[in-house]
C-alpha cells in the first residue's frame, strides 16, 4: 500500500486540528521528524517562518518548501499551487535546455559522421552521383498555366548537392528564369542555384546547385520546379510502378520519371559543384558507347606492381575495365576512335563493386601514337575518386588545336587504387564516352 503524504507541524501548529482539517495526510510534529524523507511540507504557524526554517535545517530538512497554516485548508492549496507553479517552471526550462542540448547534439552527430565519412574517403570525392536516371525515349512538355513540377526522389535529400535536368530548348535567359527548391519531409525548401557553365556547355543539361550540401537528417524529398515557359520540352526517364515516382505537372509521358541526375556530398564542407568542363563555342558532340570503339591495351603500369593489373572489354556491361594496382596508377589505351578533330571528350565511370575501395579515374586523348608508356600522364586531366558503387565523370584537358588530331584519336583511361592495402575486387569501369570537335563549316 502506497503511504499517506507526511506533513510537519512546527512548534504553534495544534496537530489534531491540522489532522482533521487535512483528511488523507499524515500530520507529525516537525520535531520528531528527523531527517524524515517521506515528507513534503512543513506548517507553521503565523509569525514563526523564521524560527521554523532554523528548526528545519536543524533536523536536516531545510529543504522542505514551508507553508503558514491558520487553520484554513485553503491556505495549504494556495502554498502548494505556487509550489506547483515553480516546478512545472522549472520543468519547461528544463525542457527547453534539454531540447537545446539536443538539437546541438543532432548537430554535432551530423558533423561526425561527414567528418567519419571524409576521413573514410580521404581524398575521394567532393561529391559522388547518388541518382541517375538516363534520358528515354519520350519528352513531355509544360502545360499552359502550369504552376509547379513535382518529382518524388527515391534517395533521401541528406547532403544533396546538386541535381541536372535534361532541359534541351531552353534559352540561357530562359533557363535563368527556372526556379528550382528542394523540400524534405518536414515541408522546408531548400533552393538550388543555375549553375551558369551547365548553360555554356549547351549539352541539354542544366545543373541546379546547393550552396553547400544540405544539413539535414536523411529523409525523404521532392524535386519542385517553377517558372519554366510553356511549351518547354523535358527529357523524361523510364516509365515507374510506382505513380508516386513519376514525373506530375506534365504533358505527355505518363508514368515517368525526368531525367535527371542527383549528385550528393559531405555536410559541412563548401564547394561549387559547377560542371568541370568549360565551354566551347561551335562544337559537335559524339556519344559513343564502349562496343563502338577499338579494344583496351594496356600501356603503363607500375614496375612494382606484384597484384591483378589488366584491361579488358566487358561485353556484358558494355563497358571499359581498367583494374588498377595499389602500386601506383595504370593507363589503358583505346587506339585510333574514328572521330576526326577531336577537341573535349568526357567519360561517364563507375567504382562497380560494392567492397572496391575508393578508386581513381582520370581521361586524355592524343593524336594517334603520340602518348607512349613514358609520358602518358602528361595527357591525362584531373582524377575523379568515387567510393565503392559511386559514379561520376571525368574530364580529358581542352586540346584547342584540333588539325594535328586529325581523322582519330587515341583515348587514355587511366586508374587507381587510393589508399588501399589491396586491389581486390577493383572494378574500374568507363561506361560511356563523350567526344567534341569542331562542327563542319
Amino acid at each position: 500500500m502506497t503511504p499517506p503524504l507526511r506533513v510537519l507541524a512546527a512548534d504553534g501548529i495544534d496537530l489534531a486540528a491540522a489532522a482533521a482539517a487535512l483528511p488523507g495526510l499524515e500530520v507529525v510534529p516537525a520535531a520528531q521528524a528527523g531527517g524524515d524523507g517521506r515528507a513534503r511540507l512543513c506548517l507553521v504557524a503565523p509569525g514563526a517562518d523564521a524560527d521554523a526554517q532554523a528548526a528545519l535545517e536543524a533536523a536536516g530538512l531545510g529543504h522542505l518548501p514551508r507553508v503558514v497554516w491558520n487553520g484554513d485548508p485553503a491556505a495549504l492549496v494556495a502554498g502548494m499551487g505556487a509550489r506547483l507553479e515553480a516546478a512545472l517552471a522549472d520543468a519547461g526550462a528544463a525542457r527547453r535546455s534539454a531540447a537545446l542540448l539536443r538539437r546541438e547534439q543532432e548537430a554535432l552527430n551530423r558533423r561526425f559522421k561527414a567528418l567519419e565519412g571524409l576521413a573514410w574517403a580521404l581524398g575521394g570525392p567532393q561529391a559522388s552521383l547518388a541518382l541517375d536516371w538516363p534520358p528515354g525515349p519520350a519528352t513531355a512538355t509544360v502545360p499552359e498555366g502550369s504552376a509547379t513540377l513535382r518529382q518524388a526522389l527515391p534517395v533521401d535529400v541528406s547532403g544533396l548537392a546538386a541535381v541536372d535536368l535534361l532541359l534541351p530548348e531552353l534559352t540561357p535567359e530562359e533557363a535563368g528564369e527556372v526556379v528550382v527548391a528542394i523540400e524534405d519531409s518536414e515541408g522546408h525548401l531548400h533552393p538550388l542555384a543555375l549553375a551558369a557553365t551547365s548553360v555554356e556547355r549547351a549539352d541539354g543539361w542544366l545543373r541546379f546547385a546547393a550552396e553547400t550540401p544540405l544539413p539535414v537528417d536523411p529523409q525523404d524529398g521532392v524535386l519542385l520546379a517553377e517558372g519554366l515557359p510553356e511549351g518547354t520540352i523535358i527529357g523524361l526517364g523510364h516509365p515507374v510502378p510506382d505513380p508516386d515516382f513519376a514525373a506530375h505537372g506534365l504533358e505527355g509521358g505518363d508514368g515517368c520519371t525526368l531525367a535527371l541526375r542527383v549528385w550528393k556530398g559531405i555536410t559541412g564542407t563548401a564547394g561549387s559543384m559547377a560542371p568541370t568542363a568549360p565551354a566551347v563555342a561551335g562544337l559537335v558532340h559524339e556519344r559513343l558507347l564502349p562496343a563502338d570503339l577499338p579494344r583496351p591495351a594496356l600501356i603503363a603500369r607500375p614496375r612494382a606492381a606484384r597484384d591483378h593489373v589488366a584491361t579488358d572489354f566487358w561485353a556484358k556491361e558494355n563497358a571499359v575495365l581498367v583494374h588498377p594496382s595499389t602500386a601506383g596508377p595504370v593507363c589503358a589505351r583505346l587506339a585510333r576512335v574514328p572521330v576526326a578533330g577531336v577537341q573535349r571528350a568526357s567519360a561517364v565511370v563507375h567504382a562497380a563493386h560494392p567492397r572496391s575501395g575508393v578508386l581513381g579515374f582520370a581521361m586524355g586523348f592524343a593524336a594517334p601514337g603520340q602518348a607512349t608508356s613514358d609520358n602518358w600522364q602528361q595527357f591525362l586531366g584531373p582524377w575523379t575518386y568515387l567510393a565503392p558503387g559511386s559514379w561520376g565523370e571525368v574530364h580529358a584537358p581542352p586540346q584547342p588545336s584540333a588539325a594535328r588530331m586529325g581523322r582519330s584519336c587515341d583515348l587514355l583511361l587511366a586508374t587507381c587504387v587510393a589508399g588501399e592495402a589491396t586491389n581486390e575486387s577493383a572494378w574500374a569501369l568507363f561506361r560511356a564516352f563523350r567526344l567534341s570537335r569542331s562542327a563542319p563549316e
